[in-house]
């Protein structure tokens, strides 16, 4: 189609530019048509069946049914499920040969490494000054040591008593170490047989890798099209391993988790001659005798608590003797033991192995465990927990903060209710803050008093399953059981306390009192009172040596405010009766009955 000329319009441009939206306006057209056309096609084929009908016949027809599989690959688990025709059943032989075995290893470790011991003057004098203290000061400092502890253990305040009892078994466990250290002054030097470590070294993992080998072949037997096309499940050292987990060995017999738990064995046994000889390289004296002394698996047995096993092959260690005292310990039924507290020395492997251990040990069925750990160390300890669970063991750790700002409606608490059931249901390990249970604990009294019965009763009850339910492991409990660390939450309009504001002025300026009086006393009994000045503008620690000093020292603060010193006691007003009741107070900390009574009027 021609169009005219326009003097202002180029035509031939304005028809290339809008040509392509004609082109969009003409399809949509014919499409739009050919729709019509098609919907009275099909209301021309309307059937006058009952379709419902139809539907019921098909399904009460007769199908061959299709078998699903569970799971589109076969899986490890499914492998420890399979009847093992190959492997031979551990038997009860070989079973009674375990404590012979650990005497042979221990045999094995000690003609690896050797044990040289020499005596020196040197050496014998070093001991005498350093390890025993107590004979280079004479028996003089020992009766001395043992007349200041009588004074404790012979009070009749149960604390001091009990303090005294303490610091007596100290004193003569230092004895028995002083008499040791002087009797034994030799010292050891470990020295390694190279030619039998590499033996020794060669020959296990040859073992492992047979017995590797044997349990795939085993395992795999039946599954010759799955290993031909390359369906079967992963097999390697770490799978197997896995299948050690609490999950999988519900699932597989006992035969092959016989042999699979002799594997894990034998890998601990690789790691320590590893270890035994990286020491020797690095000429580690101290590791080479710890690695000698360290027999695996003599004071407890794998099969009872494999979660430990797979701790030791996990991070190359081996539990020791006094780690797997204190983990039981722990592990104790609380029907016998309510609360207990338990000291290590630094870098007995207290987070690092013995916290682990228990977790494992306790997160049961019937158990929560949550591990408390001070705010400083809640990073590290969630490091730590995750690298030592969270590998071959494979158990979950989640932190659930909670706060006095923490909303308490019910879908919120429900929410807090369900995060914690699940985790109890997969055997985690809980990581808390001391304030976070302290908070949710308190927080359910705050809504009673605050008047919601239906969240408070809720709270409440969650609390009682917790009570129930959790077994608390408290690490660094010196801190956090300490008073400075208790929450107190204050309820109700604010008001002011008791004496406000006079109430701190009378501290002050009792201190201050007290402070001259002091004085007086360390010139008066230069022997009988003992004062120790900290920094500018601190009250001195003061400790009286004598009982009569301190009864000397009340006396005389107790006149001075009488006397109307600091301006502690309104004197003026005061009748000589009500002086009277004062100084009884402040001299006796009681009253009589009768005097009682005239106060009250």
């Amino acid at each position: 189609m021609e169009l005219p000329d326009f003097p202002l319009l180029d035509v031939q441009k304005a028809r290339i530019m809008i040509r392509s939206e004609w082109e969009r306006l003409s399809d949509n057209y014919q499409l739009s048509e050919h729709v019509i056309n098609v919907q009275k096609l099909l209301d021309c084929c309307k059937t006058p069946i009952n379709l419902k009908r139809t539907i019921e016949a098909d399904n009460q027809r007769d199908f061959y049914p299709i078998w699903k599989s569970p799971s589109r690959r076969l899986r490890m688990v499914d492998l420890l499920y399979q009847p093992l025709k190959e492997l031979p059943p551990v038997n009860a032989n070989e079973q009674a040969k375990e404590t012979s075995s650990q005497l042979q290893w221990a045999t094995k470790l000690r003609s690896v490494i050797s044990e040289n011991r020499f005596t020196s003057l040197e050496s014998s004098t070093n001991m005498l000054s350093q390890h025993a203290p107590l004979q280079h000061h004479g028996p003089d400092t020992k009766v001395e040591l043992s007349e200041i502890i009588s004074q404790f253990s012979t009070s009749r305040d149960p604390v001091r008593s009990a303090y005294g009892q303490d610091l007596k078994r100290s004193l003569d466990a230092l004895q028995r170490k002083c008499k040791n250290k002087f009797d034994d002054t030799s010292q050891s030097i470990f020295r390694v047989d190279t030619r039998e470590l590499n033996e020794a070294i060669t020959t296990s993992r040859t073992e492992i890798q047979a017995e590797f080998e044997y349990i795939r072949e085993s395992m795999t037997a039946g599954h010759k099209w799955l290993k031909m096309g390359g369906l079967l499940p992963v097999f390697t050292p770490l799978t197997l391993l896995e299948t050690l987990r609490r999950g999988a060995r519900a699932k597989s017999r006992a035969t092959i988790q016989a042999h699979i738990l002799k594997y894990a064995e034998s890998l601990v046994k690789l790691q320590q001659l590893l270890r035994i000889q990286g020491a020797h390289r690095q000429a580690d004296n101290i590791q080479l005798g710890n690695e000698r002394c360290n027999v695996a698996h003599t004071a407890w047995k794998p099969e009872d608590h494999i979660d430990w096993l797979l701790l030791e092959i996990d991070f190359n260690l081996i539990i020791r003797e006094d780690q797997l005292q204190v983990a039981q310990a722990m592990i104790a039924s609380p029907s016998t033991i309510s609360n207990f507290v338990l000291q290590m020395n630094m870098g007995q492997g207290k987070s690092s192995v013995i916290i682990p251990m228990v977790a494992t040990a306790l997160a049961k069925e019937e158990n929560l465990v949550r591990v408390v750990v001070p705010r400083s160390l809640l990073l590290q300890a969630a490091q730590l927990l995750s690298s030592r669970l969270g590998g071959l063991i494979n158990r979950r750790i989640k932190h659930i903060p909670f706060s006095r700002k923490s909303r308490t409606d019910i879908e919120s608490i429900k929410a807090y209710r369900g995060l914690h059931r699940d985790l109890h249901k997969r055997r985690g390990v809980l990581l808390a803050l001391p304030e976070h249970l302290l908070s949710f604990r308190l927080s359910g009294l705050q809504e009673l008093s605050n008047g919601h019965s239906l969240e408070s009763t809720y709270m409440i009850k969650l609390q009682a399953w917790f009570a129930r339910k959790a077994r608390d492991i408290l690490d660094e409990c010196d801190h956090m059981l300490a008073v400075k660390t208790q929450l107190i939450y204050p309820s109700g309009a604010q008001s002011p306390v008791d004496g406000h504001p006079t109430r701190w002025k009378l501290v002050q300026g009792l201190l201050r009192l007290a402070k001259t009086h002091i004085n007086h006393l360390r010139r008066d009994y230069p022997k009988g009172v003992e004062v120790i000045d900290r920094v500018p503008g601190a009250f001195p620690t003061v400790y009286f040596i004598h009982q009569h000093i301190k009864d000397t020292f009340i006396t005389r603060l107790t006149d001075r405010i009488l006397a109307g010193d600091g301006g502690l006691l309104p004197i003026q007003e005061c009748s000589s009766d009500e002086l009277r009741f004062a100084a009884d107070l402040l001299r006796h900390a009681q009253f009589a009955r009768s005097t009682a009574g005239e106060v009250a009027q």
